[in-house]
């Protein structure tokens, strides 16, 4: 969410900031099945805690599920409910009035997120075989592209 957010900021305030690295981020609004599915995960973590909620993100049979359901668990249950309403109850972004530079990086197999990172415009950086955490699977990478656009623009 992250990502999103700091797009968001962009777009609202586009004064305070002069450049956003979106990892992996999604602007366009929930539909009906997604909403759906955000509310059994929201069941699911008040049920069985906030390391629930890396089944969102990624299935318990990638290598990574363990490291990712380890990060999910030690954020606050209130904090882990809120973000996964704000992902259920979120419009589309209009993205028009974007007016600072924007790097975005998604994996090559997170086609859930590769659809939403073509549209956001800017640099965009397609990571091959990364997922959807490529501060993860590619941390050297994420941070040479992250210093390289921050070097040119903040």
């Amino acid at each position: 969410m992250g990502g999103r957010v700091a797009l968001e900021h962009a777009l609202t305030r586009p004064g305070e900031v002069r450049a956003v690295a979106a990892l992996s981020a999604r602007v366009e609004g929930s539909d009906e099945a997604t909403r759906a599915k955000l509310d059994d995960l929201i069941d699911e973590v008040h049920r069985d805690g906030p390391g629930a909620a890396a089944r969102m993100w990624i299935e318990p049979a990638h290598r990574l599920y363990a490291r990712v359901r380890e990060i999910s668990a030690a954020n606050s249950l209130q904090g882990t409910v809120a973000a996964l309403a704000c992902a259920r109850d979120t419009a589309a972004l209009p993205l028009d009035g974007l007016v600072v530079p924007v790097l975005t990086a998604v994996g090559a197999n997170d086609s859930r997120y590769l659809a939403s990172a073509r549209t956001i415009g800017g640099e965009l950086h397609v990571l091959e075989q990364i997922g959807h955490f490529p501060n993860l699977e590619a941390p050297e990478l994420v941070a040479e592209l992250l210093a390289d656009f921050f070097d040119r623009y903040a």
